[in-house]
């Protein structure tokens, strides 16, 4: 089981895992409106359905969502286990396959980092 990062865990707990993850790619880093009572045009409902969206709503409350989370080592960890390929990912995620790499491995750039000892 992959661990569901605090930030996203309002929306697991509304949503699930599945349409939390179709959430973060249609809309991660965008500001976004919920409605308690969506219109069936929206965005959002196109996306998660009206039902996932009321949920939302519920959950995290309704209005403006300034910036939905980005979350990329989450997405590319549900990604990969839901088959996709390193360079899939890398490509639906807007970076390099090596930072695929680095995160399935649990490694992140800052592992590279010189420590000095002052």
């Amino acid at each position: 089981m992959i661990e569901i990062p605090e930030n996203l865990q309002p929306y697991v707990d509304a949503i699930g895992e599945d349409l939390t993850l179709k959430f973060i790619m249609r809309f991660g880093g965008a500001p976004v409106y919920l409605s308690s009572d969506p219109r069936s045009d929206s965005d959002v409902v196109a996306a998660i359905g009206v039902e996932a969206m009321k949920s939302l709503a519920k959950v995290l409350g309704p209005g403006q969502i300034n910036r939905v989370p980005i979350a990329r080592e989450w997405t590319a960890r549900k990604l990969k286990v839901q088959g996709w390929s390193t360079l899939s990912i890398a490509r639906e995620l807007r970076v390099t396959d090596e930072t695929v790499r680095r995160i399935l491995n649990g490694r992140n750039g800052r592992d590279r980092q010189i420590s000095f000892p002052f």
